[in-house]
């Protein structure tokens, strides 16, 4: 059972379970393989683009990883580190170099609410459908009413799945490289100069990615 599979079935699921019955007096089943399928958020897409210079492209990937991490802890610099696996003090110290707000990162928290409380709702309407006749349309209205503030805590208690920066670096390099092999390649020194490495130090990360 992965981390959002058990969140679902231990506090999301139960959650609304009670609001449904509190609200519109009907308990649901299979609510819980619904909620996983739906609010599933996928593994950290890492942006490659071997159109720029290596260096320029890794200071951009740099900057993307840190404002996503930043943005999934709601700006908590102390958290955001831990979860990267870096050192508070570094993630500091890139946010500075790189012009970034890390408390800009808090109104991340308002958007992953309205899509979850989008989700929410869609769930629950299609799982009600077959009820619809037997629930007075006041009931209805005071459940979504009452969906916002539910959406909301929901959103708060959805698992962080993303990887360090070590290995979102690795994997961000790998397809890197990828894309330069084919735009420039087959020669490697081609390679090199078109992306602004020396050849040694290409020939060194191809063999470490086993390119």
């Amino acid at each position: 059972m992965t981390s959002l599979d058990s969140v679902v079935d231990k506090k999301i699921r139960p959650m609304l379970e009670d609001a449904m019955r509190q609200y519109l007096g009907v308990r649901v089943e299979e609510l819980g393989t619904d909620i996983s399928d739906r609010l599933r958020r996928p593994l950290f897409d890492i942006p490659a683009d071997a159109s720029m210079p290596f260096k320029k492209a890794k200071l951009l990937f740099k900057k993307y990883y840190l404002t996503r991490l930043l943005q999934l802890n709601f700006g908590n610099v102390q958290q955001a580190a831990r979860i990267g696996g870096v050192d508070r003090r570094s993630v500091h110290r890139l946010v500075r170099e790189l012009g970034m707000r890390p408390d800009d990162a808090r109104k991340e928290l308002h958007r992953q609410s309205f899509y979850v409380r989008g989700e929410v709702q869609a769930i629950v309407q299609e799982k009600t459908e077959r009820y619809k006749g037997a629930i007075a349309p006041q009931r209805y209205k005071q459940f979504y009413e009452h969906a916002p503030r539910l959406s909301d805590q929901i959103a708060k208690e959805l698992p962080l799945e993303m990887p360090t920066m070590k290995q979102a670096e690795r994997e961000w390099e790998k397809r890197y490289l990828q894309q330069a092999l084919e735009r420039f390649g087959p020669s490697p020194v081609a390679v090199a100069r078109s992306i602004g490495l020396r050849y040694e130090t290409l020939h060194r990360k191809l063999a470490s990615h086993g390119l």
